[in-house]
């Protein structure tokens, strides 16, 4: 959405494909944008799958580009896609699981180098948002060809710059002017290790009591998580707002941001807390393109505990300064994040693709 939003509606055309009926709170703004949204069912059904999106393509098309953000199903895709007569093919990967989870099953493995061999075969560029990304569904040397390279993923910064009230924000939320806030963004899956949030926030709740804690997202491990904050000593502490759509206000409403993921492939909520200036306190497995404000990243091996974790969060809210806010905007704005520098890099991306050099004079579909 923050792409569909800068690019340059006279020259590109977006449509989306979704695999579920339920509804988005961006599709009017798709559609006001000039986009449509396409509904393409049996996500898990890769061959039925397959025959949907090729109907689709067919009724719908023709279009210049494809771009797919499916992982695994990424390779079906492309195939679909160059079978469609799409000429630009493009596949991105969005996650970077460790070996030991990418080898834990057969069948895994076996739809590992089925996606590889059709990827390889079909695909005209892949992208990744960070170079663990691009080896956990490409393989080892992934980048070697001119169309793969990793494509950082830019957020609209604007809403950093803002100047909230922290009191009024709070005050909504029925969190205590002056506590002191750990907060969380994220989708309640196991990816995203709520568990060890909660197992963390309440050794933090013994060394802080004026700490609470908010966590923001919806999921299908919600209601357990819910349940096992309110279970704790410190179940008052514990604020589930679900999912938002002003989380830059609320950032900027935190002291401290919590991220222990199992695995990220590049999480852009770590950058958005980045941009609002707050000191990070997240597991080692994220990928080191994160780090786009250094002195505000403490990086903790999910091996030492909570109490450790606990205690990193202690010193790194003492050891924050409102000059490292102002800092760490400025850093954002002038980095590959920014989503001006973004867009301009996919653009030039689409563009050579397309065997275009020149500035298109009439829209292309994509």
């Amino acid at each position: 959405m923050s792409l569909i939003r800068e690019a340059d509606r006279r020259r590109f055309h977006f449509d989306f494909v979704v695999s579920n009926r339920s509804s988005s709170p961006w599709e009017n703004e798709i559609r006001d944008l000039g986009g449509r949204i396409h509904l393409c069912l049996a996500h898990s059904q890769p061959a039925r799958y397959a025959y949907n999106l090729a109907r689709l393509l067919r009724t719908h098309g023709p279009y210049d580009i494809i771009h797919s953000h499916l992982h695994q199903l990424n390779g079906i895709v492309a195939l679909v896609g160059a079978l469609s007569g799409v000429k630009v093919r493009i596949v991105h990967s969005h996650f970077a699981i460790s070996g030991k989870q990418s080898e834990s099953s057969v069948i895994a493995n076996e739809r590992n180098r089925i996606s590889r061999l059709l990827i390889g075969s079909f695909a005209t560029g892949a992208l990744a948002c960070s170079a663990s990304a691009g080896c956990a569904l490409f393989g080892p040397d992934w980048e070697q060809g001119s169309n793969r390279r990793v494509l950082l993923c830019g957020i609209d910064l604007s809403p950093f710059s803002a100047k909230p009230n922290r009191d009024h924000i709070r005050a909504a939320l029925g969190i205590p002017r002056q506590s002191i806030l750990v907060g969380h963004a994220g989708r309640f899956v196991e990816q995203k290790n709520h568990s060890f949030f909660i197992d963390v926030a309440i050794q933090y709740a013994r060394l802080e009591p004026r700490s609470h804690f908010l966590l923001l997202g919806d999921g299908p491990l919600l209601a357990e998580i819910r349940n096992r904050a309110s279970a704790s000593p410190f179940g008052d502490r514990f604020h589930f707002a679900g999912a938002r759509d002003d989380v830059p206000a609320l950032m900027l409403a935190m002291d401290c941001f919590l991220f222990p993921s199992h695995f990220e492939g590049l999480p852009l909520v770590l950058i958005e807390a980045q941009a609002a200036g707050l000191p990070c306190v997240s597991s080692d497995v994220i990928a080191p393109e994160t780090d786009v404000c250094p002195f505000l990243i403490r990086r903790m091996s999910l091996n030492q505990g909570p109490e450790k974790w606990a205690k990193t969060i202690a010193s790194a809210i003492a050891e924050s300064t409102p000059e490292q806010k102002d800092a760490a905007l400025r850093t954002m704005e002038s980095s590959a994040f920014n989503i001006s520098s973004a867009w301009h890099e996919l653009e030039s991306y689409y563009l050579q693709l397309c065997g275009i050099s020149k500035p298109l004079e009439q829209a292309a579909a994509a």
